[in-house]
């Protein structure tokens, strides 16, 4: 009674933990596939336990007794071979169908949650973690998903012959099955460990990637202060600890690797003897023992898998918890409101901003108003750039309301707020590729050299853009890296002004250009798009010349507190 009660318990907490997982919610978005691929399973655990059934009445009747022509038997089991043939054909099929299925939902859906998080959340994470959770981790769990099907496809195959077997012989039947519990319970013994060290060796993956990535992507800065040395022991101490890791789990792996293997061998062998002992007496048909064999033999090659399999359902189970961790970075993206057609602007209205539950920004009142330029300054660490991402809705406020357009940002459709308001940033991300690529980035839509380069003109980026050989069609290098602090930002901010947005945010996007060149561009910026609300965010003086109202913050808490009493 206790067995049966652990049991169903376990079984309780196993289908639980299944339909919580990340892999059913992939799978109930694939139902046809699926639905097919278990007609395809149930087809072949039938057509399976047909064959075994043929082969036992051809080898007791027609070999050993010789009472029924063999070729019946041959021409019937050839066309359920063709059949099993046709159906594990399109099982294949299927199951590479939904792996690919799954794996571009899962990566669809990642890159949409990514999108959707508040950069202090995307921040928490580093670039390492996320090129191996979006890209190794998601392609390692396509690779065993295209397995994994196939495996558990054998199960009610191995339970279709497992009761054939246990119906013509229950001691054969049992002692065929003897395998699959025996390394069941061998597998139990190291899979908490076997668990750990598998998240353990991927998140040290991670951790080796970033540390690669961060000295080449900041290249420049590593040998200005020839510190190659340095990056260099930092890479071989983290690869050093991916690779202890790993050895580790391969260790785990193993020391039961021969229990493993051996166990099954033993089971089989002891098939052999019983079934032999069991025909010499007349209990059992030479065919039954055969299919008996056959069956023992299957299981046996399954079970000597469990290692490798448990090894990949950790990797799995790893690799999913991983991938889950950024899907929780961002919310379900949301299907709000259309922007009005009319435009008035963005309003803050008593907005606190916080960082980890620490209120850095209270009662922030500002309005930017359609053709208006507005200039937001205040000291350093005042939280300029903070408002910034709040008045574009990439950081949500801890107390008040944003307006864009006579509407609260939160009830807005998410494409339609980007697409509407466009930040400019001091440290620009220009992509690999041609000035064309990057400025094409700012438009939804295709437009033409003419918008392009009015564009350009209108952010002084034309002088840059003219200054190479190919124009509009030289490549910038990877990150921009060819140019200037002061041209990337220019061809940044052209980037955002091909389709002019309802609102622009310059968040010291001009900080590295000469402060004459930074105010005739603001003159150019008002000109070709007149009715744009502006909010420049600057630490210079000479923008207020020309702006319609000024708004300066105070200076943050612990600033004011130390500053000397009088």
């Amino acid at each position: 009674m206790n067995l049966l009660r652990r049991i169903t318990a376990g079984w309780q907490w196993f289908s639980r933990a299944v339909r919580e997982s990340l892999f059913w919610t992939l799978l109930m978005r694939q139902r046809v596939i699926v639905r097919w691929l278990v007609t395809t399973l149930i087809l072949s655990a039938v057509i399976d336990v047909l064959i075994a059934q043929a082969v036992v009445a051809m080898v007791d009747d027609a070999i050993v007794d010789q009472a029924v022509p063999l070729a019946d038997y041959v021409r019937q089991i050839a066309l359920l071979a063709v059949v099993r043939f046709a159906v594990g054909f399109l099982n294949r099929q299927l199951t590479v169908r939904l792996s690919y299925h799954m794996e571009f939902e899962l990566r669809t859906w990642l890159y949409s949650r990514i999108q959707a998080a508040e950069l202090q959340r995307l921040q928490s994470v580093s670039n390492g973690q996320y090129v191996t959770r979006s890209m190794t981790d998601v392609h390692l769990i396509q690779e065993i998903l295209q397995y994994l099907p196939v495996i558990v496809g054998l199960a009610p195959v191995i339970l279709g012959l497992g009761i054939f077997v246990l119906i013509i012989s229950p001691p054969m039947g049992v002692l065929a099955l003897a395998a699959l519990p025996l390394n069941l319970g061998i597998v139990s013994r190291f899979r908490k460990r076997l668990s750990a060290l598998s998240f353990a060796d991927l998140y040290e993956r991670s951790e080796v990637a970033g540390a690669i990535d961060e000295p080449v992507r900041g290249i420049r800065v590593v040998k200005a202060f020839s510190r190659e040395a340095r990056e260099r022991a930092r890479v071989r101490a983290t690869t050093d600890r991916a690779f202890r890791l790993n050895m580790s789990r391969v260790r785990l792996l193993a020391r039961y690797d021969i229990p493993i293997k051996a166990g099954p061998v033993l089971v089989n062998a002891a098939v052999l003897f019983i079934g032999a002992r069991l025909v010499a007496s007349g209990s059992l048909s030479l065919g039954e023992f055969l299919i008996a064999f056959q069956v023992a033999g299957g299981i046996t090659i399954l079970a000597q898998l469990f290692d490798e399999l448990a090894g990949g359902w950790q990797y799995l189970r790893s690799a999913q918890t991983r991938v889950a961790s950024l899907l929780a970075l961002g919310r379900r993206p949301r299907e709000g409101r259309a922007l009005p057609t009319s435009a008035t602007g963005v309003a803050l209205g008593g907005v606190d901003i916080a960082y980890d539950d620490h209120v850095v920004l209270a009662g922030v009142d500002l309005e930017v108003r359609p053709g208006e330029l507005v200039v937001l300054t205040g000291p350093p660490r005042s939280g300029k750039s903070a408002v910034a991402q709040v008045a574009a809705g990439l950081l949500e406020p801890a107390a008040g309301e944003v307006v864009l357009d006579g509407l609260p940002i939160g009830l807005i459709d998410v494409a339609a707020v980007r697409r509407s308001v466009r930040v400019a940033v001091e440290e620009p991300m220009l992509f690999t590729g041609t000035f064309r690529s990057n400025l094409d980035l700012g438009a939804p839509w295709p437009t033409s050299d003419e918008e392009i380069r009015a564009a350009a003109r209108a952010a002084g980026a034309d002088e840059v853009i003219a200054s190479f050989p190919d124009g509009l069609d030289s490549p910038v290098g990877e990150r921009g890296l060819t140019l200037s602090g002061g041209q990337r930002q220019r061809v940044a901010l052209a980037r955002s002004l091909v389709v002019p947005p309802r609102v622009l945010i310059l968040d010291d996007a001009l900080s590295a250009v000469n402060p004459s060149l930074e105010l005739q561009i603001l003159r150019r910026i008002r000109a070709h798009a007149p009715d744009m609300a502006i909010l420049c965010i600057t630490r210079r003086e000479g923008p207020a010349a020309l702006a319609d109202r000024v708004v300066e913050l105070p200076a943050p808490a612990a600033a004011r507190l130390a500053e000397p009493t009088p």
